[in-house]
């Protein structure tokens, strides 16, 4: 399964995989391991012994420091802490973010025992992340359709192309551009191409230009149609 059809599956929805304690962030890891990346699930009594009993084999430890930010699929991972009752908790990375904050999947942060988006800082027993072994579970197929921009997303009229400017937009897109005419957040536009680039990028072709949707680290635009 695709990560992001993942959290589509599970957004707003209690799960509870082993029937006992209502959802807790465990029952989302361990669902994560088998249904995204295909393994035997390898959990852990409490989510603070992750950070040391996790499975080798399909993840690599990244220690948590002032610099890093956390990348799409990412399992983060907090350790012992008085703002998370002493037991640690898991969520799975969406890639928004920066050094100060970062977004993650969640169930049971702040005692809320269902799956949804949380943005959270670095502090409160963060340690780093989990980050599986295997890139390519990740990568949704890309068709041509109605996309949604996450963010303020410039237009190029190529792949990395020059940005074009308000006036160089269609009607259409410069009702929904800002002054620089960049796409404002939130933006619904037509793709008719999807072009994948050799550095892994994943590029929208509409009648104003070229919006890049994706990189190998984050998601720009979502599909919606």
């Amino acid at each position: 399964m695709y990560i992001e059809d993942f959290f589509n599956k599970y957004n707003g929805k209690l799960l509870d995989r082993d029937g006992a304690y209502g959802g807790q962030c465990m029952d989302l890891y361990n669902q994560y391991q088998q249904e995204v990346m295909g393994v035997q699930p390898r959990g852990a009594l409490y989510a603070k012994l992750v950070w040391e009993d996790y499975d080798r084999n399909h993840f690599t430890k990244i220690v948590n420091t002032p610099e890093f930010v956390p990348q799409l699929g990412d399992v983060a991972v907090w350790t012992a802490d008085e703002s998370n009752g002493k037991l640690g908790h898991i969520g799975i990375c969406t890639g928004k973010g920066d050094i100060n904050t970062f977004e993650s999947f969640d169930q049971n942060w702040e005692y809320k025992q269902y799956c949804r988006f949380v943005w959270h800082n670095y502090y409160g027993g963060f340690t780093g992340v989990l980050r599986p072994k295997f890139g390519e579970i990740f990568k949704q197929e890309y068709t041509p359709g109605l996309y949604q921009t996450l963010y303020v997303m410039q237009v190029r009229d190529s792949i990395w192309g020059r940005v074009k400017t308000k006036n160089e937009l269609t009607l259409d897109g410069q009702k929904n551009s800002n002054d620089a005419g960049n796409y404002l957040a939130s933006t619904n536009f037509n793709v008719l191409e999807i072009i994948k680039h050799i550095d892994g990028s994943i590029w929208g072709k509409g009648l104003s230009g070229y919006v890049c949707i994706r990189d190998n680290n984050q998601i720009y635009c979502k599909k919606i149609g």
